[in-house]
């Protein structure tokens, strides 16, 4: 082989090096960020799990109230139908709780209604992260590119020094 020649190779071996260097960089920064994205999105998933076990227990006090001051109203409504004397005055004080179970009734419906809003906001989070794992799948794809590039570079030079007469790499 001429020492031209061989000068030649051994040039083109180091720019491919070179540009093999590049791309693992390249993959490392990769996988430091998807181990990035990972740890926010289960730091994400940990704070949407405990709002939402607090919501819940909110609700479900609410709903406990709720139902505990229907059961006095009907206890008391039992009692009004046994004292047709006095009906006409006991009516209007459960008219008058009735129309403050209606109120709070109001207010569970207005607080379903910011459940609901915070569950469409969720969802556009949700989006988030999928355009994320979307991006990151193009990502490791190209990197998966690379490296087959660099794999076929190395196969190739493995090939190149095998096949060399002398026996030297």
């Amino acid at each position: 082989m001429e020492p031209d020649e061989l000068e030649a190779r051994l040039s083109a071996a180091e720019r491919d090096a070179s540009a093999a260097l590049v791309l693992a960089r390249a993959v490392d920064r990769d996988v430091a960020e998807v181990r990035d994205f990972r740890r926010a999105v289960v730091r994400s998933f940990n704070a949407l799990r405990t709002e939402m076990n607090e919501r819940f227990a909110a609700v479900y006090r609410l709903f406990g109230d709720v139902e505990r001051r229907l059961e006095g109203m009907d206890l008391r409504l039992e009692g009004m139908e046994l004292r047709l004397e006095g009906m006409d005055r006991r009516l209007e004080g459960v008219d008058r709780r009735l129309e403050g179970v209606d109120l709070r009734l109001e207010g569970v419906g207005r607080r379903f209604d910011q459940v609901d809003q915070r569950f469409s906001e969720v969802g556009l989070e949700f989006a988030k992260i999928d355009r994320g794992f979307t991006e990151m799948r193009g990502r490791l794809d190209s990197a998966a590119a690379g490296q087959q590039q660099i794999v076929g570079l190395l196969q190739t030079l493995i090939a190149d020094s095998d096949r060399r007469p002398d026996g030297s790499g």
